[in-house]
């Protein structure tokens, strides 16, 4: 397995670096710890030193590059401390680009970053390295705010690329000791119901039928999908849910107290993701925790669990 673990020496890379060094990896991992050194500007196209008094210069990229240099060979030795292979280097340019294609060109199976902790405004109008890489990364990414995976949130909608991540998640070792709740979260509400119930009383019949059916479908993902993990020996509790599926992957989160949410990512083109948003965005955003983002198995992106209603699936692999 080939991790990419994201470190500036910043606190929120420290959380990353601890959890990524606690974590049992599978026999023959090695971890590449890589910090990008982005080119230093200002705003108006001034030095540096126009903004600081004589008594406090700015560093000079000799001593910019030396401190990365130091950072990431600190952060190496603390992963083979841990009895981790792992070697670092530093590189040059925009990081959320040069990480994605880092990763893209050295067939890394998890990339792994920490969070600046920005809120949900802030991260629209401006953006993150974090959430940038949840977009365009080509291998599924760790969002790191927890130092430590006791209890995790597994969204689960049934795909082929859904069971493929759990398999992965056991593989990898992530929710090794961990408590885990598997949930799957069926669309909320019947508008065919309420809209044509008055004229045509079937159409509330026939509606509630494939409402229940439904139920019974996301039910089954959950129970199928924690019975995978309880058999990999990971202690899992299947939990159905309705409504908007971000909103209740993240309340899930917080009623369990997860150090951990996992979902997915349909890997839409930036603008249809930045106009209807996207369930792994949200999470993000919103759960307040490490959040992995998986990506479709790469053999199979298509293959999907097909329902007779529209819009069933939801979680991982999910807009």
């Amino acid at each position: 397995m080939r991790v990419l673990l994201a470190y500036d020496d910043s606190p929120c890379a420290r959380v990353a670096l601890e959890l990524t060094a606690g974590i049992g990896w599978p026999a023959g991992t090695s971890i590449e710890v890589v910090q990008v050194v982005e080119p230093r500007r200002d705003l108006v196209g001034l030095p540096d030193a126009a903004f600081l008094s004589a008594a406090d210069p700015p560093p000079t990229d000799e001593a910019v590059l030396e401190a990365a240099h130091l950072a990431v060979e600190g952060a190496a030795t603390r992963l083979r401390a841990a009895g981790h292979p792992a070697s670092g280097r530093v590189r040059h340019g925009r990081p959320a680009t040069v990480l994605a294609r880092d990763a893209e060109r050295g067939n890394v199976d998890l990339l792994i970053v920490g969070s600046r902790g920005h809120g949900p405004m802030d991260a629209l109008l401006l953006g993150s390295v974090s959430t940038e890489l949840v977009d365009h990364a080509p291998c599924p990414v760790l969002v790191v705010r927890c130092p430590r995976i006791d209890r995790a949130v597994v969204a689960s909608d049934g795909s082929a690329s859904s069971s493929h991540a759990i398999g992965q998640l056991v593989e990898w070792g992530l929710l090794q000791g961990a408590e885990a709740r598997v949930v799957s979260v069926a669309p909320g509400g019947r508008p065919l119901a309420g809209l044509l119930g008055v004229v045509e009383p079937r159409v509330a019949d026939l509606e509630h039928g494939a409402d229940e059916e439904l139920l019974r479908f996301h039910r089954s993902i959950a129970e199928d999908a924690a019975t995978q993990l309880t058999r990999a020996g990971v202690r899992a509790e299947p939990e159905l849910r309705r409504g908007d599926a971000a909103h209740e992957i993240v309340r899930a989160a917080e009623a369990c107290h997860a150090d951990l949410v996992v979902t997915g990512s349909r890997g839409l083109g930036t603008l249809p993701r930045l106009l209807l948003g996207s369930v792994a965005r949200k999470v993000l955003l919103h759960a307040g925790r490490s959040v992995l983002v998986m990506r479709p198995h790469p053999e199979r992106p298509e293959q999907r669990v097909r329902f007779a209603v529209p819009q069933t699936a939801v979680g991982l692999g999910a807009l």
